[in-house]
């Protein structure tokens, strides 16, 4: 694609000023892609014609790499990359990268996360158990442009728009880099290909035998457990927990992972309850049509804090208040998204109090108000535990946590 090519050309020049320095990659790339400003010359459907019709396009890399959908490598000299990334399904994977460049926004819009990992125990370099937190959160439209700068940057992209394409300009990826992880809230990094046949085949079969015999099935995990090392004692568990187990046979294989590798394994439910939550939420926003309502499960999905929610859906909507925004889409989304609860007037009118910030005696007082209750009296208590599962609720949680808030009329 002669824009691209252009472009490809014009980075190559500089960085080879450098010495191809890869350091140095990531602001010549930045600076470069704004300067081009590539979404006011290329759309999707330019895309498609050039990939259509060329009857000779650069060499495209692994083409079964499963990275985009697709990756279409725009410019590759060898040396440098220039890919087109197009996304159907918004993902959360959070992952940092084995090379340098820069990327824009080409088509869509997205939430980008940007995190810090630190390592507590590192069992190799292919799984290493921490601490994830959030260093920045922005939502990122057409045109915006980011720099890579290799394993410094674990991010995030959630791509909210269908389909949305990123521009790549990158270094390419050596092996002698070593592996490239994934990361799962809050505290594992993870490298996402098992190279190990055999464990690999053992967590197929156990697949084969929860279905099939299922005491037989749970010998074979708890005999596993007392023998394999840290991360297949890992991937053992989490396939187990996405099957859902249980409780006493869930609980017996908790016990064993700690006896054989002791304290190190205790964020491991944590990190599997947050996998479920993950889940749940993915499968809410699969069956949701209306663009805002897939706006907000994403930020629910991808965005750990309210602070974080409140201040990007201000900034997609900066004319409307964001607390009263998300009060009124958790209003249509009713049952479906706070699973588990009757949304009857009480637990509407609860559900907004709770995302407006206020603690739990402004929440009462809102409520006599609403409700012409002289005194809730005998029902103080049960309304508060009430108040406290809401605001513990898997799916709403982030978003449900007080302020300290005294009143309904500060927002």
């Amino acid at each position: 694609m002669e824009f691209f090519e252009k472009l490809g050309q014009r980075i190559e020049a500089a960085w080879a000023a450098t010495g191809h320095d890869e350091q140095a990659l990531p602001a010549i790339a930045e600076r470069a892609l704004r300067e081009a400003e590539c979404h006011r010359h290329v759309d999707s459907d330019q895309v498609a014609r050039w990939l259509m019709t060329a009857e000779r396009i650069p060499g495209q890399g692994n083409v079964n790499n499963g990275f985009g959908e697709p990756a279409l490598f725009a410019f590759n000299n060898g040396r440098l990359i220039i890919q087109l990334l197009h996304w159907v399904v918004g993902t959360t994977s959070l992952h940092e990268h084995g090379f340098f460049g820069a990327f824009s926004v080409l088509e869509g819009s997205s939430v980008h996360s940007r995190y810090q990992f630190t390592a507590s125990h590192s069992h190799s370099e292919h799984f290493l158990i921490g601490e994830l937190a959030l260093q920045q959160f922005e939502l990122l439209r057409q045109g915006d442009v980011r720099p890579i700068t290799g394993r410094r940057l674990i991010h995030s992209l959630f791509h909210l728009d269908c389909p949305s394409i990123s521009v790549v300009v990158r270094t390419v990826k050596h092996g002698s880099e070593g592996p490239q992880l994934n990361y799962l809230k809050p505290s594992i990094g993870l490298y996402p290909d098992l190279n190990d046949p055999l464990m690999a085949r053992r967590l197929q079969y156990l697949k084969l035998l929860a279905r099939t015999r299922p005491a037989e099935y749970q010998r074979w995990v708890l005999h596993l457990l007392e023998r394999v090392d840290l991360l297949s004692t890992f991937l053992l568990l989490q396939q187990l927990a996405e099957e859902l187990p249980a409780r006493a046979f869930w609980e017996a294989a908790l016990a064993e992972a700690r006896r054989r590798h002791g304290a190190v394994t205790a964020t491991f439910q944590t990190v599997f309850e947050m996998q479920r939550r993950e889940r749940a939420i993915v499968g809410l926003r699969d069956a949701v049509t209306d663009a805002d309502h897939r706006f907000f499960l994403a930020l629910l999905l991808v965005l750990p804090t309210r602070r974080a929610i409140l201040e990007v859906i201000g900034q997609r909507f900066p004319d409307e208040e964001p607390r009263q925004k998300a009060a009124a889409w958790i209003a249509d989304l009713g049952e479906s998204l706070v699973m588990g609860v009757e949304f009857d007037e009480l637990n509407r009118e609860l559900l907004r109090l709770l995302v407006l910030g206020l603690d739990d005696d402004a929440v009462l007082g809102a409520l006599r108000e609403s409700f012409a209750w002289e005194d809730e009296g005998d029902r103080r208590e049960e309304l508060l535990s009430h108040v406290g599962r809401l605001r513990s609720h898997p799916i709403v949680a982030p978003l449900l946590q007080a302020e300290g808030r005294t009143s309904s009329q500060e927002t």
